[in-house]
């Protein structure tokens, strides 16, 4: 909307307008839009799909016969990540088609190595896809590939040529607005290069895997193996080719990469369910009874495994339509948690959340998200100009926001807001000096000290100095300590204080024994001051 001039809001991401996002398809939708005069995109996701289909049932048949070879449209389009992601506006899809595009050309060129226009080619759509999901700029490394396999740099300054012309608009513009022409990138790339010296988020390999194995089943990944095998006996030039393209994608979303969701993996699932169709050629041989034996078993092997996991996709589609129903309920619920929460958020203010991209489309709210590091909170906070941040225990997108002890016990946020229902609790955190910011830990205790703040559960101990001022909040053991916001964002420091008897649920008071034991059914959260 904001190509074609319907809309002037743009929905910063990471700190950048909407041109940090990867201009292709949304420029496509744009077109779309403005034709039809609609705010709503129809037609251009089918057609993308359609143009994924063609491309896999395309390179399918050139290691297949026709006819089999449409055996992988259906096997694709019953993929539960197809079915769903696949209706939504989103690039996955149109990724996948153009990374077996890829595939194609890059055997193509390998055919015909004295071919510009096939080296260009392979260059101009190697810049396409980059331009449509970023975490395909690693296709750069074909024409590295190229100079090692040619032994010559022909092939592969015809394709970096290629990908230059097709991406030189975008380096341009981020070069004059940000004077990096890679400042887009930069998100991405700090997080997959801290993602290979420490855990930045929760998705492993062996959810990776998980995910892979739930949509090609296990008969299917056992045939896509043997596709494998299979091309390497056909031609081995193709069977490089496919693992010069694949071996990255497998390293970057399943080994380096800590965020993902079973739709980044759709450009894979293609590819395997292409390779599951392959089968020996056709060769006229004096003696080839045996040869056309295997041949015909490894076809109707590819043919059934397609048709069987299809089979068992299609067999999930009423409990799926069940599953999405209730889960259509369970997501609105959740958004309209999120968006009363962000009407505590300042105007015209950035505020960091989770929920970042939702909340700043449906309200036009400013918003950021957290940095990936261990303290995500403070640094995202330090290392900006942001002065606000949302928390909450209710599905957030970081596991990490459940635990609102660190942020209590936090020397540079305060608490200045909180929304609940019957869902759960999100707090808004102020960055500012809290009236104890040069807290220091001087006293002895069993009980567990998070940042400026000490818990004590039932029977531990603090040995205080004498007459040592306290602000102290007496918690439920089965509440947590967000449900006692209220006591600390109302507290109030009188004159007079008298002797901690922790009989209130919150308040001042001085410690007129060198220990303090919690000896109460519930759990003590004291700040000293």
């Amino acid at each position: 909307m904001n190509f074609v001039g319907i809309s002037e809001f743009e929905p910063s991401h990471q700190g950048l307008d909407f041109l940090f996002r990867p201009p292709l398809i949304p420029g496509i939708y744009g077109i779309e839009l403005s034709i039809l005069g609609s705010n709503w995109i129809t037609y251009t996701p089918i057609l993308l799909i359609i143009t994924t289909l063609w491309q896999m049932q395309h390179l399918s048949e050139r290691w297949t016969t026709k006819a089999r070879a449409m055996f992988v449209i259906p096997a694709f389009l019953l993929l539960p990540s197809v079915r769903y992601w696949g209706q939504l506006q989103l690039l996955d899809v149109p990724v996948a088609g153009m990374y077996i595009l890829i595939i194609h050309l890059l055997i193509k060129s390998d055919e015909n190595t004295e071919s510009k226009s096939d080296a260009i080619i392979l260059g101009l759509c190697s810049g396409l896809i980059f331009l449509t999901k970023y975490v395909y700029v690693y296709l750069i490394g074909i024409c590295v590939w190229l100079a090692i396999k040619d032994k010559n740099i022909r092939r592969s300054k015809l394709f970096f040529s290629g990908w230059v012309i097709i991406t030189l608009p975008f380096l341009v513009y981020h070069l004059i607005k940000y004077g990096d022409p890679l400042e887009a990138l930069t998100p991405q790339s700090s997080f997959a290069l801290g993602g290979l010296t420490q855990t930045l988020g929760e998705y492993s390999f062996e959810k990776w895997w998980i995910d892979y194995n739930l949509e090609i089943t296990g008969i299917g990944i056992f045939a896509s193996l043997i596709g494998i095998v299979v091309l390497f006996f056909r031609d081995c030039s193709q069977f490089v080719s496919v693992l010069v393209i694949g071996t990255p994608f497998v390293i970057i979303h399943g080994l380096i990469l800590d965020f993902g969701t079973p739709r980044y993996q759709i450009p894979f699932f293609a590819l395997s369910i292409v390779l599951i169709s392959s089968t020996l050629p056709i060769r006229n041989l004096s003696n080839s009874s045996d040869y056309n034996k295997i041949k015909t078993l490894l076809g109707t092997f590819g043919i059934t495994v397609l048709l069987f996991f299809s089979m068992i996709h299609v067999g999930t589609l009423e409990e799926e339509k069940g599953r999405y129903d209730i889960l259509q309920t369970l997501m609105d619920d959740r958004m309209q948690f999120y968006l009363n929460s962000s009407e505590m958020f300042p105007d015209e203010e950035y505020t960091l959340t989770s929920k970042y991209i939702p909340i700043a489309l449906h309200t036009g709210k400013y918003t950021a998200r957290y940095l990936y590091t261990s303290d995500s909170l403070t640094d995202s906070l330090e290392s900006s100009e942001i002065n606000y941040a949302l928390t909450s225990n209710y599905y957030p997108y970081r596991s990490w926001e459940k635990d609102f002890k660190p942020f209590f016990g936090n020397q540079i946020v305060e608490p200045v807001d909180h929304y609940q229902d019957s869902n759960g609790l999100s707090v808004l955190w102020e960055k500012g000096d809290e009236p104890w910011s040069n807290y220091t830990i001087n006293f002895d205790t069993n009980g567990t000290i998070y940042g400026n703040m000490l818990e004590l559960k039932p029977n531990e101990v603090a040995s205080f100095a004498y007459n040592q001022t306290i602000f102290f909040v007496k918690s439920e053991l089965n509440q947590t300590i967000e449900y006692s916001i209220m006591h600390y964002i109302e507290r109030t420091l009188d004159e007079n204080l008298g002797n901690c008897d922790f009989v209130d649920i919150s308040g001042y008071c001085n410690t007129n024994d060198l220990d303090v034991v919690n000896q109460y059914e519930h759990i003590l959260y004291i700040w000293t001051i």
